[in-house]
């Protein structure tokens, strides 16, 4: 991760890798290859953590804006 010197949070979810940062969330497949083009979800908030309900939502905490809610990323 260029430019990222703090990893709040790891999660496998959905087969994927995330890497919560303070610029954003960053994803990986199982391979370690990047997902989105290799560029944050949500690159201006502090991403704490992420969770993906029964349903298929994603759900991002973060450090100072409450949670993120995403019904389909």
């Amino acid at each position: 991760l260029a430019n990222i010197n703090y990893i709040s949070f790891v999660s496998y979810t959905d087969d994927c890798y995330w890497f919560c940062t303070p610029k954003g969330v960053y994803t990986f497949d199982e391979t370690g290859h990047p997902l989105n083009n290799g560029k944050a979800y949500f690159p201006n908030k502090n991403i704490t953590n992420v969770f993906k309900d029964n349903e298929g939502n994603f759900w991002f905490g973060t450090h100072t804006e409450g949670l993120l809610f995403v019904p389909d990323i």
